[in-house]
């Protein structure tokens, strides 16, 4: 038997990849668009007869948990809804998710709730229900300052 004799290879010079003309897959929405579509596709809706679940209050809890990573993509829709007609409907927006973002995420969203809260009296209603959760005595500060200075405003539209 004669032994084998291996040929020397070739490397080819690598080509650079080219991508394909193919359109990009649209991409998926991110989870806190998916809970923020199923709540606009529920809102303003009606309050529940006393005694009965709120869907409504339920799809604010489902936007919530999306507020520690997401504050950006949460703060559109927490100014639309904080400034609707209905009371009820405000204060869900206030109690969920509004004081806890203002709680986790005061520095980015303070300037623009105290702003929204002087442009909208819906909104500056829906600020005033808040309370203040957090360990942090300056955000406590700030935001009874902001309650004041909504206070005063009232007082001196009226």
């Amino acid at each position: 038997m004669t032994p084998r004799v291996r040929r020397a290879t070739r490397t080819r010079p690598s080509k650079p990849r080219v991508r394909s003309a193919r359109p990009a897959r649209p991409s998926k929405p991110r989870p806190v668009h998916a809970a923020i579509a199923a709540a606009e596709a529920i809102l303003p809706g009606r309050k529940a007869p006393d005694g009965k679940p709120d869907a409504r209050w339920k799809a604010m809890f489902a936007v919530k948990e999306f507020m520690e990573r997401e504050p950006e993509a949460i703060w559109p829709f927490v100014l639309k809804w904080g400034r609707h007609r209905s009371a009820d409907l405000r204060t869900a927006v206030a109690l969920v998710i509004l004081e806890h973002l203002l709680e986790l995420h005061g520095d980015l969203l303070f300037p623009r709730v105290r702003a929204a809260a002087r442009e909208h009296p819906r909104f500056a209603d829906a600020v005033s229900t808040c309370s203040f959760f957090g360990d942090d005595p300056r955000a406590r500060r700030r935001l009874a300052r902001l309650q004041a200075d909504i206070r005063r405003w009232r007082h001196a539209a009226s």
